[in-house]
This record gives structure tokens, sequence and C-alpha cells, in this order.
């Protein structure tokens, strides 16, 4: 990245996480909705796809397999890319405990992405409901200086190619 390139990322990413900073309860809210949205969002689809093996098992194997699929290979493209998170890069201070020093990918955006979609895959607007969940747990993660932008929509990238080819292009050839 040239030197023009990277004072703008360090200045969007600074932008972001002071603003948090400043206001004491959107940090506290980012913080909650960051540590509760990944329990919530596996509760949910763990729940979801409950009802589906009692009422709709034929759609079970694609609820399961196509967010495993996202995840897998968001795994494999973070570790191809192996950016630094911006809380390490620019020696930010974050109250989230960071388990994994790469952040593109987010793995959280592919995950919620690839969940949203298998709930769109059941009801359109209960996926849809899922989504903006979606959405605006991973916009707290920027503030957190978790993730540059550019890594969310990156994870929504490969979290919706995997879901459309998962919902739409293999239930074709089956």
């Amino acid at each position: 990245m040239k030197d023009g390139e990277q004072n703008q990322t360090k200045s969007m990413v600074m932008t972001f996480y002071n603003y948090a900073q400043r206001r004491g309860r959107l940090l506290s809210a980012a913080l909650a909705v960051t540590r509760a949205s990944t329990p919530a969002f596996s509760a949910l689809y763990i729940i979801t796809a409950l009802l589906l093996l009692f009422f709709w098992r034929g759609v079970l194997i694609l609820y399961l397999a196509v967010p495993a699929a996202a995840l897998v290979v968001g795994l494999s493209t973070r570790r191809l890319i192996r950016r630094k998170r911006p809380c390490t890069k620019y020696g930010l201070t974050t109250e989230y405990s960071i388990k994994s020093s790469f952040s593109c990918p987010s793995n959280h955006a592919v995950c919620t992405c690839a969940v949203s979609f298998a709930c769109m895959y059941v009801n359109l607007w209960f996926g849809l409901a899922v989504l903006a969940a979606a959405v605006f747990s991973c916009m707290c993660r920027i503030f957190l200086a978790l993730h540059y932008p550019s890594d969310i929509m990156v994870g929504y990238a490969i979290g919706g190619l995997v879901a459309l080819v998962g919902y739409s292009i293999i239930p074709a050839l089956l």
C-alpha cells in the first residue's frame, strides 16, 4: 500500500476509534454488542437448525453446510491476506480480547452474512432482520478498531458469494 493510502486508512480508523472513545455510551454499547453478538448469532443459528430438524429436514443440510463452507473460505482467505488488526497496527487499546492478530476478512462478517442468508433461505423477512442486526454488530467492531471497514466488506462479499452458490446453484444441480 502506498504512503498516501496508508495515511488515509489510518486517518479513517482513528476517526472511528476516537469518535467512539469520546462518546462513552457509544463505546460501552459497541463493546456490549461485540461481546454479545457472537453468542447471540450462534444461539439463533442453533435454534433455527433445531426447528428445521423437526419441521423441514430437507433444508437442514444446506442450512448447516453453507455457513460452514463460508467460514472455511473466510479462514483460508485470512491466512493468505495476513492483514494486522488496526488496534494492533496502530497501537490502540481496546477492552475487547483479540484471539487473532489478523483482521481481513472479518470472520464475524463472513459468518453473520452466511447465517443471514441461511435464515433468508428459510424465511425472507426473518433473514433480513438477522442481516440488519449483523450489519449493526459489524459496525461496532469498526468503532473498537478490531477491523477496517474493508475487512467487513470483504467478509460480507465472501459470506454472500458462498451463500449465493450454496442456496441457488447447488439445489439446481441436485
